[in-house]
């Protein structure tokens, strides 16, 4: 049996329902009802998505506290996706923060650290686990901010971990443009003013608009983390490479189709 405890700034998955909102940070705590005691080791998953697409209900979990008996909690997690998660730019960078998606994400380890205990997990066993961007986000987690500090978290699995090619500065604001564009907007001022309805179906637009535009390439989402040189220093492939990343206990996997299945969504894209 388990007790299914949805908590995170007084919000809920119900209270967000399956839709798309900005007002998304929810997670959802997993716990046994045959409580032991002592504290729990803890899972916590990142969904996939292209880093648009995806919730937290994609990998409920249940089934895997259930196999362990009882001796695991699992945590799932919601961040933002798309235009309202990854939207980059030259604006953006100077009123505000690139990678919001990726702050959300470590904003959910941090209120693990902090309140675990409280449900009976044990904050100093956190394993991050996440497949396909769920896996590359794991990743710029591991690397995040240069790894300097204590990381929230013990271990990491990173299933097939989909790193799409990081935008530049120019492509960025190539992409800043469009959205200015497609909303009749002059300045990122005027995009935080705009009702939440008119960001429904504003990434699809914005897709649409830019499949000529460079690195746009077949089985590309578009949206996803860039260079802010604070939360991503640099790309993560050259992170691990220069041994700038948490050093915790690390799983990766292979995944042979993910290509197969993410390539398939560019081409319908493309083709249309």
């Amino acid at each position: 049996m388990l007790d299914h405890i949805g908590l995170f700034d007084l919000l809920t998955h119900e209270q967000t329902g399956d839709g798309a909102s900005e007002d998304c940070l929810v997670l959802d705590v997993l716990v046994p009802t045959n409580r032991r005691p002592g504290l729990r080791p803890v899972i916590v998953q990142i969904h996939g998505g292209g880093f648009t697409s995806g919730s937290a209900q994609t990998y409920p979990g249940d089934a895997m506290v259930h196999a362990s008996d009882g001796e695991v909690m699992y945590v799932s997690i919601q961040y933002r996706l798309g235009l309202l998660g990854f939207l980059g730019g030259s604006q953006v960078s100077e009123n505000g923060d690139l990678n919001v998606g990726l702050l959300d994400q470590r904003a959910a380890l941090d209120w693990v650290q902090r309140h675990i205990q409280a449900f009976g997990g044990n904050p100093a066993r956190v394993t991050l686990w996440g497949g396909s961007a769920g896996g590359a986000a794991v990743t710029f987690q591991l690397t995040a901010g240069g790894a300097t500090d204590n990381p929230p978290f013990s271990a990491a699995i990173a299933e097939y971990p989909w790193w799409q090619p990081m935008f530049d500065q120019s492509q960025q604001d190539m992409m800043f443009a469009t959205t200015l564009s497609l909303t009749n907007c002059s300045s990122i001022a005027c995009l935080r003013a705009l009702p939440t309805d008119a960001f429904a179906t504003l990434s699809e637009r914005i897709l649409a608009a830019s499949d000529s535009m460079p690195g746009a390439g077949y089985g590309t989402f578009l949206w996803g983390p860039v260079i802010d040189g604070k939360f991503v220093q640099k790309r993560p492939s050259v992170a691990f490479e220069e041994g700038q990343f948490y050093d915790v206990p690390i799983m990766v996997d292979h995944e042979q189709y993910v290509a197969q299945i993410s390539g398939k969504a560019g081409k319908s894209r493309h083709q249309n």
